[in-house]
Formats: C-alpha cells, sequence, structure tokens
C-alpha cells in the first residue's frame, strides 16, 4: 500500500527518476502535486537493498571497519522488509561494481564514489541524484545503477534518469578528468540483467541543452501540453488525467476489436497499452475510494463495510473443547473451519463451548453502487478505519 513520505521536500521537483514523464509530459510535475510523494513497500524493499550495497561497497574500500560493516549487517537484518536472499541477491551488483573498477584500472588511478550526489542543475532547475556507483578513469566516467525490482527488466539505452545523473558527474569530474564517454549500465540481479549503454560527452551535452533545458523549463513552470503513453505508468495523475483517459479508451477500443481486423501497428499498440489500461482503471479505483474516504459523494455510489469471515480465536481453547467432547478428531489434528465444525457439532454445544471462541474481523471499505443492500458508512468514521488502515503499514 502506498503511503506519504514524511519529507517530500528531501526530493528534486524534476527528480531523475521523473524524468520519463516530464519530459514527454511537461505539465505532469504540476498535476501531480495535488496527490502528494507517495512511496511503496516495493520502493522502501529497494532502498533497504541499496543500504546492503553501500556498506559492502565502503568496507571493500576500507571506508569502514569490520567492526562498524558487522554492525551495520546485523542492523539491517532487523528491518521487516530483509529477507534471507537479499545479501546474495545485492553482492551480484557490489561483485559487478568492483570487477568494473578494476577492469577500469582499479590499481593505477581508477576512483569508485559511492551514493555519489549528482548535481544536474545547470539544465534542470535544482536537480540532483545520487549515483549508485561512479567510477572514474582517466577519459571515460560509467554510472552503475541498481535497480531491485523484478517486474520487467529496465534498458539503460538511452535511459534519461541515469543519462541525468551522467551529467551530474560530467559536471563534477569534468573538472579534474579529460571525460571523453560516458557508460551507463544498470543491474537487476533477481532478473539477471544487465543493460549497458555509452556515448560521447558530446552526444550528452547536446541532448542536455537542446532536449533536457527547454523541457525542464517548461516543466518547472507547468507549462506545456498532456501528452499520455507508456511514460504514464507511475504517473500519480493518470486517475484524474484527461489525455490518459482518452489514450486509454483509444486502447480499449482497440482490445474490444477482433484482431483480424486490426492492422499490424495497431495490433502491437493494443498489446502494448493493455497493462497500462488495466493499471488505469485500477488507479480511477483507487482515487474514487480515497476520494469517499475524504467525504466526497460519488453520484450513484455509497461506502459501505465490507463483510468479513469469521475465524476462530483461541484455536488451542476450541481443540481443547473438542477433545473433551470426544468429537471426531478429524475435526481438530489440523482444525477445520467454523462452517465444517459446525456441520458436525450441535447448535447447544457451540453455544456452550465454542462460540466465545470466534471473532468476526471488521471488514474494509468498498465503494459500490448505491443499490447494495449494506447500509451506507458514515464518512467520519470511515477516515477513522481508514487511518487504522494505514498505521498498520
Amino acid at each position: 500500500m502506498a503511503k506519504t513520505r514524511k519529507n517530500p521536500a528531501a526530493h528534486a521537483y524534476l527528480s531523475a527518476s521523473g524524468s520519463g514523464k516530464w519530459l514527454n509530459c511537461t505539465p505532469s510535475p504540476r498535476l501531480e502535486k495535488p496527490f502528494g510523494d507517495s512511496s511503496s513497500s516495493y520502493a522502501e524493499e529497494g532502498t533497504l537493498a541499496h543500504k546492503f550495497a553501500e556498506i559492502a561497497l565502503r568496507y571493500h574500500l576500507n571506508q569502514v571497519t569490520k567492526s562498524r560493516y558487522e554492525a551495520e549487517i546485523t542492523r539491517l537484518e532487523q528491518d521487516e522488509l530483509y529477507t534471507q536472499q537479499m545479501p546474495g541477491e545485492v553482492a551480484k551488483f557490489t561483485d559487478y561494481v568492483l570487477e568494473r573498477l578494476q577492469i577500469a584500472g582499479g590499481n593505477t588511478g581508477a576512483k569508485l564514489e559511492i551514493e555519489a550526489r549528482l548535481d544536474f542543475s545547470r539544465f534542470v532547475p535544482e536537480g540532483f541524484g545520487t549515483g549508485d556507483a561512479v567510477i572514474i578513469s582517466d577519459n571515460t566516467l560509467i554510472i552503475i545503477d541498481l535497480k531491485y525490482g523484478v517486474g520487467v527488466a529496465v534498458s539503460a539505452e538511452n535511459n534519461s534518469q541515469l543519462m541525468l545523473y551522467g551529467l551530474g558527474a560530467l559536471e563534477h569530474y569534468s573538472l579534474f578528468y579529460d571525460i571523453q564517454n560516458v557508460t551507463v549500465i544498470i543491474v537487476q540481479p533477481r532478473l539477471n540483467s544487465i543493460s549497458e549503454f555509452t556515448l560521447s560527452t558530446e552526444e550528452l551535452y547536446h541532448w542536455a541543452e537542446n532536449t533536457v533545458k527547454p523541457l525542464a523549463q517548461k516543466a518547472i513552470l507547468g507549462e506545456g501540453e498532456t501528452v499520455a503513453g507508456t511514460h504514464c505508468k507511475f504517473c500519480r495523475a493518470k486517475p484524474t488525467c484527461r489525455a490518459f483517459a482518452e489514450y486509454a479508451n483509444a486502447a480499449a477500443a482497440l482490445d474490444f476489436a477482433k484482431p483480424e481486423t486490426l492492422t499490424e501497428a495497431e495490433i502491437v499498440q493494443a498489446f502494448e497499452a493493455a497493462p497500462l489500461l488495466a493499471e488505469w482503471l485500477k488507479s480511477v479505483s483507487e482515487y474514487m475510494r480515497n476520494e469517499a474516504l475524504t467525504g466526497r459523494k460519488w453520484p450513484g455510489y455509497k461506502l459501505i463495510q465490507k463483510p468479513a469471515r469469521r475465524k476462530w480465536g483461541d484455536e488451542a481453547a476450541v481443540i481443547k473443547a473438542l477433545k473433551a467432547a470426544n468429537i471426531a478428531e478429524e475435526l481438530y489434528l489440523k482444525l477445520k473451519g467454523i462452517g465444517d465444525v459446525c456441520d458436525t457439532v450441535t447448535k447447544d454445544f457451540y453455544d456452550a463451548q465454542l462460540s466465545t471462541h470466534v471473532v468476526k474481523p471488521t471488514g474494509g471499505l468498498a465503494l459500490v453502487l448505491e443499490s447494495n443492500k449494506s447500509p451506507a458508512w458514515g464518512a467520519e468514521q470511515a477516515k477513522l478505519d481508514f487511518a487504522e488502515e494505514e498505521n498498520e503499514f
């Protein structure tokens, strides 16, 4: 579940990670602003993986003592998102970084910077980012980015986030090195994917001056036309964006057509747009529910409390009662559900011995048609329940 960051101001308004949006749709930062900045368990898992990578690389470079390294690893392992597989997967990234450092001349002057702050504000107002691993040698700059996700393999080719990081690194290190080429690399250990892209410093600066700088000026002012496309995947404004609605409707029209009646290009278009269409429908549903929780009334809909299934509370007490009454063992060797038990025991026995051990959790909230027979849930009570749900995460 997404949740609001405690310190959204720590993130650049035109971030490198969001550049795929604002370079294609310059008003998107302004349109996203009312929705706030949000995170997810996937993003937080990635942050934890980055912490493992950082301390491992710093230990290898003798920047931290062994005792400090071991203490930090122990602390990170206490995180609720930690898994036993994480250190091994992160090691694929750190091993690769050290291998590239060696190839670049780790023993003859090549330098490795870890979690380097990269400032590209000459092209993007207040623009900055963090390079997971930056290797600098005489004429080559290498940016290596760890992506811990397993959804889709991310390509480094013309990747605007990594290219902006490359600009930030050039701005700093070109003062000390004669850098001719910039290589950006994305390592996704859990997908066993490594993607690499190289361009000259001239090509990178040409892109910065002729593409990034003018579009960033529009984006910072919230100007330009809304443009929908695959870059909308992570846009928080898509539930209320008319351009995306039109894009999704066009894709839906293709999805409902018979494939044999479409051109090859239309079939590819529908195939590529289908995941975005599903995400859009989900985002609209979430937006309507969240707005209803604040008290907004949607015509024809109401909030209700979803029904919740009964379950055993104190299972040990239930098993003890069944044993004492010589009930068939198959009911409690592996305790059956309430319905199965009620089919076997008498109502009197259930009322006297088991009913006190049954709990009915409070169901979540759902937005349904007004014709639904369940009673509407009060807005104020809904706010309280929703706040409790958020606190669980």
